[in-house]
């Protein structure tokens, strides 16, 4: 499938960074959130150990 959007909903405690990476086989990764892909990887980094960031939803769209 080609994606053509890949966004986080995050929760209430926002991340200080996080990086989208997509696959083809699960195996060999790239950044970017469009283009052929069949997983997708999200890095959530914490600014505060003691407040955990994360996602609520992740939303991925297919490219027409």
């Amino acid at each position: 499938m080609r994606l053509a959007k890949v966004g986080p909903e995050w929760t209430r405690t926002r991340p200080a960074s996080h990086e989208v990476r997509t696959s083809l086989d699960g195996r060999h990764w790239r950044e970017g959130t469009t283009g052929p892909a069949r997983f997708v990887r999200v890095t959530v980094r914490s600014a505060d150990d003691k407040k955990r960031a994360g996602i609520e939803e992740l939303r991925v769209t297919r490219a027409k």
